[in-house]
């Protein structure tokens, strides 16, 4: 199975934690960042919540690890790039 890795920052409400949220400098945005992990059927695979601050390539470990452990049969990850570039290669979640 091949997957595919996205994030999307959303505006929070003020009534939202701070500690839950903050600023997207590239999107320009105050709120939480989703990063999602969708198998090619586009069934969520993974997911997890941050601060918009949160750099992609930080929760992208955490996010193949969770992948490696509900989708073992997981042999290869794409994700968009800030330049639109689209990389596709084998990976593995151990350290």
């Amino acid at each position: 199975m091949s997957a595919v890795v996205a994030s999307q920052s959303v505006r929070a409400a003020q009534g939202v934690c701070r500690a839950t949220r903050a600023w997207d400098g590239g999107k320009k945005v105050a709120g939480r960042k989703r990063h999602v992990v969708v198998d090619t059927a586009g069934l969520l695979v993974a997911v997890l919540v941050t601060p918009a601050s949160t750099q992609d390539r930080v929760t992208a470990r955490s996010l193949l690890r969770r992948t490696r452990d509900t989708a073992p049969d997981t042999a290869a990850a794409s994700a968009t790039t800030n330049d639109s570039a689209t990389t596709t290669r084998p990976w593995s979640a151990d350290p």
